[in-house]
C-alpha cells in the first residue's frame, strides 16, 4: 500500500521534471490559485458547520430551560409533598445514600426506578448494621421495603442484600 503510493509519487515527480520552466511555473501558480480558494472555503465551511452545532445545542438548552421552567410549579408541588412525607427535602436516592453512610454501609449499586422505586444492592454487609439502617429507614423516613432478598456472604456475620425501596 505505501509502496503502492510512493510509485505514484516517483511517477508524478518524474512527469513534473520532464515539463518545461514555463510548464512548470504554470503549474505551480495553478496550485496556488487553487489552494488559495480550496484552503479558505474549507475553513470557513468547518466554521460555519460548528456555528450551526453551537446554535442546535443553545436551541435544545433554551427548549429545556422553558420545558422546566413551565412545569417549575408541579416540580415544586411533587418536592412539596415529599418533604411533608417524609420530613426532609431530598429524593429517595440522597435519603438512602446519607443514611446508608450515616451507618456505614456502602451502596454497591443503585437504580432509580418507576413510580420512584429504587433498587439496591449492598455486598459484604454486616446483618446488624443493614437491621439498624432498614429501621432508621422506614421508621423515621416512612420509606417501604417492596422486595428484598438476603445471601449469606462468605464473611461471617455478613450478607448480601438486594432491596428495592419506595418512598
Amino acid at each position: 500500500m505505501i509502496y503502492q503510493k510512493l510509485q505514484h509519487i516517483e511517477r508524478l515527480n518524474k512527469w513534473y521534471q520532464l515539463r518545461s520552466e514555463r510548464e512548470r511555473k504554470q503549474l505551480l501558480i495553478v496550485f496556488i490559485v487553487v489552494v488559495a480558494l480550496v484552503l479558505p472555503f474549507t475553513l470557513i465551511k468547518s466554521a460555519w458547520d460548528f456555528a450551526q452545532h453551537a446554535r442546535t445545542g443553545l436551541d435544545n438548552e433554551q427548549a429545556l430551560t422553558s420545558l422546566i421552567q413551565s412545569h417549575a410549579d408541579e416540580i415544586r408541588a411533587l418536592n412539596t409533598a415529599r418533604q411533608a412525607k417524609t420530613g426532609q427535602d431530598t429524593s429517595l436516592l440522597a435519603l438512602a445514600s446519607k443514611t446508608a453512610i450515616d451507618h456505614e454501609l456502602t451502596l454497591e449499586r443503585f437504580e432509580p426506578g418507576p413510580d420512584g422505586k429504587l433498587a439496591v444492592w449492598l455486598t459484604d454487609t454486616e446483618f446488624s448494621k443493614l437491621l439498624d439502617w432498614l429501621n432508621q429507614i422506614t421508621q423515621q423516613y416512612d420509606v417501604q421495603i417492596n422486595r428484598i432478598a438476603l445471601n449469606q456472604s462468605p464473611t461471617p456475620g455478613k450478607v448480601e442484600v438486594q432491596l428495592i425501596l419506595r418512598q
